[in-house]
């Protein structure tokens, strides 16, 4: 109980770093509205709370800070470090968790993951040179995510790279309060 206490903290901290990312980058409505109505559908979802934070993270989250990481400015890459360092010890507690009392995933949950997933990589081509450009290369690496826990496609995550304070602009760093 007290992990899963301690996760909510932290995902409390996340939300709040990456709506100040959002406030910075100038989050178009449109697009902020669109975010809201799947927050609030994965939200209504009548599953079980841990076993959608379970999917979310390791097969949402998972590939979402990885693109902030590869294709986004010195604060979100930053961020993105950030909130991976917790996210791994979320993933294993929801993970067992979930098993534990038997809540297991299903076809809706799966379709809510790739199409929030889609959502966030429909802006890309389907295939580029680059493959971090490539949409259909970020939600095969979800797909693998959701099915078997890894994703061969992001190996190139486990080496890190975190920005010295001084050689970024103090506005491009990200705030938590």
């Amino acid at each position: 109980k007290e992990l899963l206490e301690s996760n909510i903290q932290d995902e409390i901290n996340h939300d709040l770093a990456l709506n100040y990312a959002a406030a910075v980058h100038q989050v178009p409505g449109k697009i902020q509205a669109e975010a809201d109505k799947i927050a609030k559908t994965w939200i209504g979802l009548d599953r079980h709370p841990v076993l959608k934070a379970a999917i979310l993270e390791r097969s949402v989250f998972f590939v979402l800070l990885p693109i902030f990481r590869f294709l986004g400015d010195t604060g979100l890459r930053t961020t993105s470090a950030d909130i991976s360092r917790d996210e791994m010890t979320h993933v294993c507690a929801h993970s067992m968790v979930a098993k534990e009392v038997g809540a297991t995933s299903d076809k809706t949950l799966n379709q809510l993951r790739r199409a929030t997933v889609r959502w966030v990589v429909e802006p890309l081509l389907a295939e580029n040179e680059n493959k971090h450009l490539s949409s259909n290369f970020w939600m095969k690496c979800s797909d693998s995510l959701y099915k078997t826990g890894k994703a061969a496609g992001l190996a190139d995550t486990r080496a890190s790279r975190m920005p010295a304070f001084f050689e970024s602009d103090s506005r491009n760093l990200p705030q938590y309060a």
